[in-house]
């Protein structure tokens, strides 16, 4: 399922992969900051995304 393109990381993952809190990324995400994903009761993150949006700022 995880490829080099397509890693994809829970909230606590993408919380630590950019060092801000689990409220922080929640924020980033309710301000379409950063785009999350929902499968099953879960919050997913793109790897590829959380950097394309880094390089937005």
């Amino acid at each position: 399922m995880e490829s080099k393109d397509k890693k994809i990381l829970t909230r606590k993952e993408a919380a630590d992969f950019l060092s801000v809190s689990l409220t922080t990324l929640k924020a980033w995400t309710d301000q379409q900051l950063l785009t999350a994903y929902k499968l099953g009761g879960r919050v997913y993150y793109k790897e590829k995304e959380i950097m394309k949006a880094l390089k937005a700022f």
